[in-house]
């Protein structure tokens, strides 16, 4: 957490009153000294340090000893978050002149973005591998109940845990966008970002209906069809498992791994171009994979999209991959010196 102008005014306040400061509605007064004339504003290097106000400091210590300095006080922040300057400009020279605080701007949060991308992008693994050895997902998804539910009933615990990991990387798609739309906030209007945020927070909501109907309704359907005693009752049940299953995933996968993903990707990919820090194929592949899962949603035409859904979430997921790596490698310097 870095140090505030507040923070290091209200740690000082005893040497600067000592020194003719004082505080009122948020501002620092100082009394004229020398032959201060009017519109007089100082920009010169610390007398002690000779560190020049708006440079970056190593440490809060810094700040703590620039106590006599009439100038303007240069506090810092932690590393890697850049400094603080208080002003003093020097009015008239029979009247106080008053020291403004330049608040120092959060860098944004470059190495969590770059983690959470990374494990965005590898954690798909878990349910692919776990959930493909046991019922052979995601093909199974359009597998008919006679053949879906013994084998569901056969294999719940590893279905159980399988989905539990998807909902995880589901939940965690919207904190990685969310990360990534921080890392250019500076280059989206503001009503852009929110439409990032809101949409990635509807692709989880509706990837998390389609995923809890196999936590839930889906074994208990399974558990049902095994102890069926006649052809009546099982065809009651396959019914009850085609509505759960194409109600589901019509929203699970048509709407929330496609159509709300690729509208957050898709606006989040605007900044992603805009932006001077980030490489431009970051931006040109969050692109591609936004379209990629647009057209993963024609489910919601009527079409079956096959292996098309699959095909598109890779697309993304190497994209996430990607984005994380280049960040963990090199985005903190790259946004620093943008």
């Amino acid at each position: 957490m870095g140090v505030t102008g507040a923070e290091v005014t209200g740690l000082l306040r005893g040497d600067l009153l000592r020194a003719g400061l004082t505080a009122k509605d948020g501002q620092e007064k100082v009394a004229p000294e020398g032959d201060g004339g009017e519109g007089d504003e100082r920009d010169c290097d610390h007398p002690a340090t000779g560190v020049r106000h708006g440079a970056l400091l190593d440490s809060r210590l810094i700040a703590l000893d620039q106590r006599t300095y009439c100038d303007g006080l240069t506090v810092s922040s932690m590393s890697d978050r850049r400094c603080q300057v208080l002003h003093v400009s020097r009015g008239s020279s029979k009247g106080p002149a008053i020291m403004t605080t330049t608040p120092s701007p959060d860098l944004p949060p470059v190495r969590g973005a770059g983690w959470t991308s990374v494990t965005q992008g590898l954690l798909i693994f878990v349910p692919t591998f776990v959930l493909g050895a046991a019922i052979g997902w995601p093909g199974s998804l359009s597998d008919p109940a006679s053949i879906a539910l013994p084998r569901l009933a056969d294999n719940e615990g590893a279905v159980r845990f399988g989905y539990a990991a998807y909902l995880l990387y589901s939940v965690l798609f919207a904190v990685t966008v969310t990360l990534l739309a921080r890392l250019v906030e500076g280059d989206m209007a503001k009503g852009v970002r929110r439409l990032v945020v809101g949409f990635a927070i509807a692709s989880v909501v509706a990837r998390s209906i389609g995923i809890v109907r196999w936590l839930a309704p889906m074994p208990e359907l399974a558990d049902a069809y095994a102890s069926a005693t006649d052809d009546a009752q099982r065809f009651t049940i396959e019914r009850i498992y085609d509505m759960l299953n194409s109600f589901g995933g019509t929203i699970g996968e048509a709407l929330g791994v496609g159509l709300f993903a690729a509208i957050s990707i898709g606006l989040l990919s605007i900044g992603l171009l805009r932006s001077s820090a980030i490489p431009r194929w970051i931006g040109v592949w969050s692109m591609i994979s936004a379209i990629a899962l647009a057209i993963g949603s024609i489910e919601l035409l009527g079409v079956d999209p096959g292996p098309l859904l699959t095909i598109t979430v890779t697309i993304v997921q190497l994209w996430f991959l990607a984005t994380g790596a280049w960040l963990l490698a090199r985005g903190s310097e790259a946004l620093r010196s943008a």
